[in-house]
């Protein structure tokens, strides 16, 4: 239900900004007055979020943003301890990559 959803999203975005500040300090995000705003109203396209994986810190630093958003992974992430079971439960969308 939305409440677990939720409740799962939180959880996942308070361990991610802890490991963060713990591997990495503070983060700093500049020109967060060009974000659109969190709510985007219906009908208006959501806006797309793209972490480019130079380090694995750019992953968590998104938390940072303090917007709402999905995740896509490779469906193999699911695997991961941790990591792939509060992705799941937090709706976030896997792909079966082949090739």
């Amino acid at each position: 239900n939305s409440v677990e959803k939720l409740a799962h999203c939180i959880v996942e975005r308070y361990g991610a900004r802890v490991c963060i500040a713990a591997m990495a300090g503070p983060v700093v995000v500049r020109g967060a007055e060009h974000l659109p705003p969190d709510a985007t109203p219906p009908g208006q396209p959501a806006p797309v979020y793209v972490a480019n994986h130079s380090s694995q810190i750019d992953v968590g630093a998104v938390y940072y943003l303090f917007r709402r958003f999905k995740w896509i992974a490779k469906q193999s992430v699911t695997y991961l301890p941790g990591v792939g079971q509060i992705m799941h439960l937090s709706g976030h969308v896997f792909i079966k990559r082949t090739g």
